[in-house]
Order: structure tokens, then sequence, then C-alpha cells
């Protein structure tokens, strides 16, 4: 038995009898409109007709005879079923990339002096074009059974898994022995799941904060240079694989403990080649949090919550316990050797912190600052590469976690990922 979330929140079993019929039925309607599309509510009315009271027009019911479809051979491959629908681009970008961004977008440039941010609209109706190319390829995600247990109660001490400067697309060969790509970005993750799980029972966790701190993807023309050519995808496909990458970390996740996802950008997520024709808030990370968002409401894991911060995209504050207060900056706006940076952002929040946590500087160290404040930067997945050769940037792939502690204490551990 299959099951999916009505609009009611129920959780409704169907047989595999319905299924076959679902797809039979949503075949025929295909074949019958110019536009192959199926219009789910002649869909529902023709199951009742067959005796399935159980259907359902909603997205969660949609996906379910979509995967059910994949699953024994029946679904069109993309490229076929492109050449077989037309459609305006507009409306394909609206419905690939979300019509909230677009919206965004839109009210972004209504507000702003085009000339002086050196930008076009079309240029993002491109990359979003792509982007929905991208996910066509890869639409269909399977969601294990596990993720759907019910919610854990909260205990003393919590987790934050701290995930940043993964540069999805980024290609290294042999720098110092390191080697990169996504192949082994997919490993070092898997290695990364197992750590967080043996830091979970360790303490006794059930509710884990997993952060991606930004530079979630490479780019390709934010360095005129060389950049281009050691990248194995284009952007587009950079930011379709980093989401699954996201979405199968937390999932997986689940099975264990409550995870809340959040995401702040950084200076590789940022759409534009200059960072001076930066538009705030224009960035990877917003279409990343979009789709990843649009999966959580059709997936509707009990035990999985996202963070919003789409006003600002590029920090998260979030309050621990009583009141342990962490800030999560990518870092590419802080000096290392600033020693004011903590209490710059505690006048900004209004807030008093214990740690600010960042990546950007792709190694891993802890800064002690006035009464025990924390100043945390945690290392790349990428690892050690020709960029960083230049100034000697040795350090190992890794990331991090943080035990927060049911007193309020926090404990930053670095964790090595490194291996080819």
């Amino acid at each position: 038995m299959r099951r999916y979330t009505n609009k009611k929140d129920e959780v409704v079993e169907v047989s595999q009898e319905h299924l076959e019929t679902a797809v039979e039925i949503k075949l025929q309607l295909q074949e019958m409109s110019p536009s192959r599309r199926v219009v789910w509510s002649k869909h529902r009315e023709l199951m009742k007709q067959e005796g399935f009271e159980n259907s359902d027009v909603n997205e969660a019911y949609r996906c379910l005879v979509k995967d059910y479809q994949k699953k024994i051979g029946k679904l069109v491959p993309v490229k076929k079923h492109a050449d077989m629908v037309s459609t305006s681009k507009l409306e394909s970008i609206r419905n690939m990339v979300g019509e909230m961004y677009q919206e965004k977008r839109e009210n972004q440039i209504v507000l702003r002096d085009l000339n002086k941010a050196k930008r076009d609209l079309a240029d993002f109706h491109t990359i979003a074009e792509e982007v929905r190319d991208a996910m066509l390829d890869n639409c269909v995600i399977e969601v294990p059974e596990y993720a759907y247990k019910g919610k854990l109660e909260r205990r003393e001490n919590e987790l934050v898994v701290c995930l940043q400067d993964w540069h999805v697309g980024a290609v290294v060969e042999g720098v110092y022995g390191n080697d990169y790509n996504f192949e082994i970005a997919k490993k070092r993750l898997e290695k990364m799941k197992e750590e967080v799980l043996y830091y979970v029972k360790t303490f006794n966790v059930n509710d884990v904060t997993v952060i991606h701190n930004g530079d979630i993807i490479e780019q390709i023309s934010m360095r005129p240079t060389n950049q281009p050519f050691e990248c194995e995808f284009n952007m587009a496909e950079q930011i379709n694989k980093a989401t699954r990458l996201v979405i199968d970390f937390v999932v997986s996740l689940t099975a264990y403990c409550n995870v809340e996802l959040g995401l702040t950008s950084g200076n590789h997520d940022r759409m534009q080649s200059h960072k001076d024709s930066v538009i705030t808030g224009d960035n990877v990370t917003a279409v990343i949090y979009e789709s990843i968002k649009t999966f959580v409401e059709m997936a509707n894991i009990p035990r999985l919550s996202l963070i919003d911060n789409t006003d600002y995209n590029y920090s998260i504050l979030k309050k621990f316990g009583k009141d342990t207060y962490i800030k999560f900056v990518h870092g590419d706006k802080e000096k290392q050797a600033d020693a004011n940076k903590i209490a710059s952002h505690e006048s900004m929040d209004n807030v008093e912190l214990t740690a600010l946590v960042m990546g950007h500087f792709h190694s891993h160290k802890v800064i002690d600052r006035n009464f025990s404040k924390k100043e945390i930067y945690f290392g790349s997945l990428m690892g050690r590469n020709d960029y960083a050769r230049n100034f000697k940037g040795m350090s190992d792939a890794s990331q991090g976690v943080i035990v927060v502690r049911g007193d309020g204490k926090i404990i930053p551990i670095e964790v090595n990922l490194q291996i080819n």
C-alpha cells in the first residue's frame, strides 16, 4: 500500500489497483489533450466512475501517481514530452522555478535602478529556463517510509549541523592528495551523515538544526579566468544537484531525529558575475529554498521543517534553549582580523550572542572573544584546491557540528571528511 496526505492533512492509503487505474486514466487524458496536460478534476471524476473514491487533485496525490508511473516504466521521457507540448517560456519558468520567486524578482526590478544595477530581466529568465530543464530531468524524488514517523519529544541537548562551501560543480584534481567532483561530494556527505548520527546518539539528541551556510554551488562566471573550465556542470545543473543533495541529507536524518533546515547565501551563490552588480536577495539560495519549500509542503514529513529567512537570506539568527543565541553568516562580508565582529552583530540584532558561525575561509578554527563568546569557522566539503594553493591554504575537506547543551554551553566539533 502507498499513501499520500490530502488537504485535510489526513494520510490516505491507496492500493496497487488504484494506482494502476490512475496511471491508465492519466495516460488517456494526456492522449486526448493537445497540451499533453491532465485536468485532475476530470481525472478524479473518472476515478470515481471506476469505483475509487479516495483519489484527489492535490500535488501529493499527483506526485504519487507520477512516481508509480515511473516505477512501472510508463513515464514519458522528458525530451519526448517537451516535443509534444507547446507552452510559452514564461509559463514554463513560472511552473518549474516557482511563481513566488518570479514575483519577487519582478518587484525588485520595479523598485531598483536597472541601469545602475547593470542587469536585465532576460538574464534571470535564461537561468530560470535552464533550471527548469535540469529539474525536469530529475523531477521525481522518492520519500522513504521512515520519513513519516511522528515528531519526537524535545530533549535537553540539541545539535547544530554546520554545512558550508560545497561548491557543487567544482572539480579538483590532485592538489596535495585532494580530488573533488560531484561523486566525491556525495561520498563525503554520506560520511557526514554517519558522523551526525554518532553525535545524535552520543549526546542523546532529538532536535537537529541543519544550516547550510553559503557557497552551495561553484557558479561559473564570478571569476573571468579559468572558473568555467573547472566546473563539471552548468549553473542550472549545479542548482538542481545541490537541491537534491540537501533534500537527501535532511530526509535521511529524519529517521532518527527532528530536523529544521536553514540556508544562507554566500558569494558563489550570487546570480551576477560581478559582486558590484549584486541585487540583495537575488541569488541561487532563493531558488533552492523555494524548491525545497515546495518539496517539504508536498511530502508533508512530520519531522522536517524550514527556517524562513527569505526577507534577508544572508544570515540566520536562532535561539537554542532558554537564551543561547547563535548567528550564522557565510563570512565573505567579514574580516578575519576584526576582533569586534560579534559586538557589531549584537548591536545590529539587539541580542547577546553566544557564537558567530562562518564558512567562506575553508578551514576550521574557534576564536574565544570577550566573555567566552566564540567566532567559529568551519571548513569546506571541497577541500584544498588550486585557488587555495596560491595562499597556502591546505586544509582537509571538513564540515562541523555544534552541541548545544541543556545548560546553554556549546561544543563546536570539526568533522574531517578527507576521502576521495
